[in-house]
């Protein structure tokens, strides 16, 4: 039985910073069934004109793809690799997001960032949400890999390099029967995603993990999480004590 003082200490702010803080707990609420974002997971899978999505005032037509994803990965953006963002992150990710075929650019690589300047203020949105639009994005764009069976977070950070692109891009070509350079170029990063993971239910050993997790099963596991950071917390307020 849990002491009222526990409780209270469970109640604080401090406990609760930790919560928000969770890595595991994040994923976990990430897995969750979002209707809206498996809707325009669909809209970008299917990638019917005029079925588009706004950000603020701006009209985005364009899918989120391989190469765009790899472009900002290049530019170092910190929506990709975490950090501080700036206006000018948000403008860059906005303006290659906006681009129907990065090949017709007419610009050399260092040209970017200026073509990229104000299209944040052109959405009519206040920073903090076009950040958040912005996280949606990259969210619906990875959504699929939801169904993955649960790992433990990478320690090393990720790298959006030529093996990444060629390894996960070649996967979905073979799966969809397209070129590669069609899935780097035009295929949302969503569709992508998908394909791998279809790839991984049918030819990889742990293939019968890969799912769609009920809210329930997601809810328990979160419950468990909650429970065993509740208990380090509260034993690591006992051993301070004594």
């Amino acid at each position: 039985m849990m002491q009222p003082d526990e409780m209270k200490l469970l109640a604080g702010a401090e406990f609760n910073r930790i919560l928000s803080a969770d890595p595991v707990l994040k994923e976990l609420e990430a897995a969750k069934y979002d209707e809206g974002a498996e809707f325009l997971a669909l809209l970008a899978v299917l990638q019917i004109g005029g079925l588009g999505i706004r950000i603020g005032n701006l009209p985005v037509r364009e899918a989120l793809t391989p190469a765009k994803w790899a472009l900002l990965d290049i530019f170092k953006s910190p929506f990709l690799r975490g950090g501080t963002v700036s206006t000018a992150d948000a403008d860059l990710f906005l303006y290659i997001l906006a681009q129907p075929d990065l090949r017709c650019m007419a610009l050399a690589l260092h040209e970017i960032p200026g073509a990229a300047s104000g299209y944040s203020a052109a959405t009519g949105l206040n920073f903090e949400s076009v950040c958040a639009e912005i996280k949606s994005v990259i969210h619906v764009a990875f959504l699929p890999f939801g169904m993955l069976p649960p790992c433990e977070p990478a320690e090393d950070p990720s790298h959006f390099d030529a093996m990444w692109l060629t390894n996960l891009c070649g996967i979905a070509a073979r799966e969809s029967n397209e070129k590669i350079s069609h899935v780097y170029w035009r295929m949302s990063l969503t569709e992508v995603c998908c394909h791998y993971v279809n790839y991984r239910r049918r030819e990889c050993a742990d293939g019968d993990k890969v799912r769609r997790r009920p809210d329930s099963e997601t809810t328990a596991r979160i419950e468990a999480r909650v429970d065993e950071l509740a208990e380090h917390f509260l034993k690591e307020k006992s051993d301070k004590k004594h």
